[in-house]
């Protein structure tokens, strides 16, 4: 099973568990470019959803140099 067809409320739960392996600093990090990612969304001058957002800086963030570029969503 793929973690797309996890039921929403499993794939939350996920989701936070990976948030609490990260090291500090990248916790912070994640914290400031989402504020700063909702902060965009919020203004009327701007017309991407959080999902146009996401698709276009989730490949950038998850994607490290020098690793393959296939990875499971």
């Amino acid at each position: 099973m793929g973690v797309t067809e996890l039921p929403a409320e499993q794939h939350l739960q996920l989701l936070q568990i990976l948030v609490h392996l990260l090291p500090s600093a990248n916790v912070c990090l994640l914290k400031h470019l989402l504020r700063l990612l909702k902060r965009v969304c919020d203004q009327k001058e701007t017309r991407m959803t959080a999902t146009s957002l996401g698709r276009l800086f989730a490949p950038h963030l998850l994607i490290s140099r020098g690793v393959g570029t296939q990875f499971i969503i």
